[in-house]
């Protein structure tokens, strides 16, 4: 299932990137994230998320990341439900002693549905080498 999932969230062409998921997150080195909504008849995946959590010695700040994030649905999530998501997400780095949480993304809808949620944008500037 788990592999299924990472299949169908856009990873699919990149088979060295699945396989270092699937290692990283066996060996505890990340968490991957199903997300399910439930209705009336079924419960059904509709997103996945990957964190990683690391420590930044210069401010002294235990870090939760997502570091990647789809939907694996053909019809489109309410914000919502992402936002339950990232609740239950959040609550997870509290206890295990984060004190900072970060999404990195490039999708509009992300940054609307993070910014509602009380995220706040900073400046962050990437150059591919």
């Amino acid at each position: 299932m788990l592999f299924q999932i990472i299949w169908l969230s856009g990873l699919y062409d990149k088979p060295t990137k699945v396989s270092r998921m699937l290692y990283d997150a066996l060996s505890g080195k990340c968490v991957v994230w199903l997300i399910f909504s439930k209705d009336e008849e079924a419960v059904v995946p509709f997103g996945v998320l990957v964190t990683q959590m690391y420590y930044m010695p210069y401010t002294g700040k235990q870090v939760c990341s997502i570091v990647h994030g789809n939907s694996v649905s053909n019809e489109t999530i309410p914000d919502e439900e992402w936002q339950k998501a990232y609740k239950k997400i959040i609550r997870y780095a509290k206890d295990n002693g984060c004190t900072r949480f970060e999404v990195f993304s490039e999708n509009d809808r992300v940054r609307d549905i993070l910014t509602a949620f009380g995220f706040k944008p900073s400046g962050l500037y990437i150059k591919e080498l």
